[in-house]
């Protein structure tokens, strides 16, 4: 379990120590490359369920002005996709197809990357395999890493983009998450994104329980207000 049952907003000592040693692992098995970042995939068993995170999103964003929060539904698919854009903490993205019991819940940003114009798919394209060619893949899961999405973001319809309520976005805007909370029908995963040159196994495990503990702090103590 990820989580420690007497304090579920805590990782346990046994847990960031399995990180550790993965890390560890995968330096010493490819010593030569220079990775930007290490990318940490691991199974999610905790018991606030992803959906508490969502609605803590919610509320969190409930007196936000209307410029500042973008929702978007698609009635057709169920599909919802949420991005925060209150600048008093870190970045929030919500992703959530109901009918399929998928979920995505990114926290922080580790990386940006913008492009506007006609050619603002490719070079963004472009720039997130770079980035993931730069990244050291360090997974305790059966997932594939593929199945993970590492960026969070989106494209404007039009080549540009300067409407008030999207200047912010632009025409394309993608973040790496520090953290990525994943709700999947095979197995929760948790993914977290090192800081650039972080190679130490002791730094990116308490990068991890620092990045999880930021995160907890986003989930209001007295889970009655969301219910």
């Amino acid at each position: 379990m990820i989580g420690n049952p007497h304090n579920p907003k805590s990782l346990t000592p046994a847990f960031l120590s399995a990180v550790r040693d993965a890390v560890s692992d995968a330096l010493n098995y490819r010593p030569e490359t220079d990775h930007e970042h290490i990318c940490v995939t691991l199974p999610l068993s905790f018991p606030e369920p992803i959906s508490l995170l969502r609605r803590a999103f919610d509320l969190k964003n409930a007196d936000v002005p209307r410029t500042h929060r973008i929702a978007l539904e698609g009635a057709s698919t169920g599909q919802e996709t949420h991005a925060d854009r209150n600048r008093t903490s870190p970045p929030l993205f919500y992703w959530e197809i109901p009918s399929r019991h998928e979920a995505l819940l990114g926290f922080g940003s580790r990386r940006t990357l913008r492009s506007t114009g006609e050619s603002r798919f490719t070079e963004i394209a472009h720039a997130a395999n770079a980035l993931s060619a730069r990244m050291l893949q360090v997974n305790l899961s059966d997932a594939e890493e593929e199945g993970i999405p590492l960026l969070t973001g989106g494209y404007s319809f039009g080549p540009f983009n300067v409407s008030p309520a999207w200047r912010e976005f632009g025409a394309a805007r993608f973040d790496v998450p520090i953290l990525m909370l994943c709700k999947r029908p095979d197995g929760d995963l948790l993914r977290y994104v090192s800081a650039k040159g972080e190679r130490d196994p002791k730094a990116v495990a308490d990068g991890l329980a620092s990045a999880w503990a930021e995160l907890m702090r986003e989930v209001p103590s007295d889970t009655e207000q969301l219910e």
